[in-house]
């Protein structure tokens, strides 16, 4: 892929500034460095959405890409479709001819940085295609043929690798995500969600918004402990 290397110290201090307890900043650094994809998975609620656009902006930050190489973001689910895969199709040309011919500049496979919410939710078939691109380096469907130019994929799930990983087909697309990290918070106490709640507040020790931040955290130790 010829990556820009990055320092993996420098990604995690960058987003654990903004993100109190996130525990994946060095393994995107990893995975962008080694050329490979990579899977964060966990509980909702930890940053991993959020890591994944800011890993963006400290590679623009950093060089590594353009600033004009926007992000691409899609979320899959059981609406996925082959078609909403592949950017939608052509559809005077299919009236007029009858030919399949897929909208691929608004796919994924023209953007560098790709963020994948959720998915392992979309269906096998759905899954299958995108196993065969990411393995192929290709887009090869029917007489269509793009070679696809997305340098890193951010795969953000609730899903663990065990829960996901059913059938061959399914292996290798994981086969296709080197690096894999679950993102979760080591402690729930008042001041985790107390540190939580400043970092993405962006106050100062002499904000007197503290208070609420505190009051609201306690609150926050309690519902967990309960649960």
């Amino acid at each position: 892929m010829g990556n820009v290397k990055v320092c993996p110290k420098k990604v995690q201090k960058y987003i654990g500034q903004k993100l109190f307890g996130f525990n994946a900043g060095k393994h995107l650094a990893w995975a962008w460095n080694s050329g490979n994809n990579m899977i964060m998975f966990g509980p909702g609620g930890y940053g991993k959405s959020d890591a994944a656009e800011l890993f963006h902006e400290f590679l623009v930050a950093e060089g590594a890409l353009k600033a004009e190489d926007e992000y691409y973001v899609m979320s899959f689910g059981q609406g996925m479709t082959e078609e909403r895969l592949l950017g939608g199709i052509d559809m005077p040309t299919f009236q007029s001819e009858g030919d399949i011919i897929y909208l691929l500049k608004n796919a994924f496979v023209s953007y560098e940085y790709v963020i994948f919410e959720e998915m392992w939710d979309a269906f096998p078939a759905v899954l299958l295609i995108l196993k065969d691109i990411l393995q192929s380096g290709y887009v090869r469907m029917g007489t269509q043929r793009m070679k696809v130019k997305t340098k890193f994929v951010v795969g953000c799930t609730n899903r663990s690798r065990k829960e996901v990983v059913e059938d061959d087909s399914t292996e290798a697309l994981m086969q296709r995500f080197c690096y894999e990290k679950e993102v979760n918070w080591s402690s729930w106490g008042t001041q985790d969600y107390s540190n939580a709640f400043k970092a993405a507040l962006g106050l100062d020790a002499y904000d007197i918004a503290q208070a609420d931040c505190n009051i609201v955290a306690e609150l926050c130790e309690r519902v967990s402990k309960a649960m």
